[in-house]
């Protein structure tokens, strides 16, 4: 009986034990219904932590976007990175204004001189175009972008006016100049 009794008030010690290592520092609110919202305090950091972990800035593209572009010519789209990762790529995502899926095409260039890729000139068409611009991490998510899928860079295309060529020109006033000698009669 006695070796139950202090069975039992060892485990109650043990218990109360851990209720206070583990639970101690646990608050407790009520939200507006009157259920219980427990809290757990902040992790504390110190100095020496604190200097250890390295501050890396994030990174940023910096684009001006493109608001107008004549049909029917390869569309340049050029962003500079501002505190590029390592292996990072940068994509540039494009669609005709109409709706659809994006088409995608990754950005050459380096950080040092910037980035750019040309939309297609079957692409900028009278519709006009959307785009946004990603860069991704080694693993594939993205850690800066200008634009996105639901608010994309909306671009107005104008038709393109044509151009008549330095030798149809050519040919037209040798036209008219000719023509004062096709009609004129012989004297007899």
């Amino acid at each position: 009986m006695i070796k139950r009794i202090c069975i039992i008030i060892g485990a109650i010690a043990l218990s109360l034990l851990l209720w206070s290592s583990v639970f101690a520092p646990l608050t407790v609110t009520k939200d507006r219904s009157g259920k219980p919202i427990f809290h757990l305090p902040p992790p504390t950091v110190t100095r020496s932590q604190r200097s250890q972990i390295p501050e890396v800035p994030p990174t940023l593209l910096l684009h001006s976007p493109v608001r107008v572009a004549l049909g029917g010519r390869p569309l340049p789209i050029r962003v500079t990175v501002k505190n590029p990762q390592q292996g990072m790529e940068i994509i540039l995502h494009y669609r005709l204004s109409d709706g659809g899926a994006y088409f995608s095409l990754p950005l050459q260039g380096n950080p040092e001189e910037g980035f750019e890729a040309f939309i297609p000139k079957y692409m900028v068409d009278a519709k006009g175009l959307e785009y946004y611009i990603e860069a991704v991490n080694r693993r594939g998510q993205m850690i800066a972008s200008s634009g996105s899928q639901d608010t994309p860079h909306l671009v107005q295309v104008k038709a393109q006016r044509a151009r008549v060529s330095p030798l149809l020109w050519g040919l037209v006033i040798l036209a008219v100049l000719a023509i004062p000698f096709t009609f004129r009669r012989k004297k007899r």
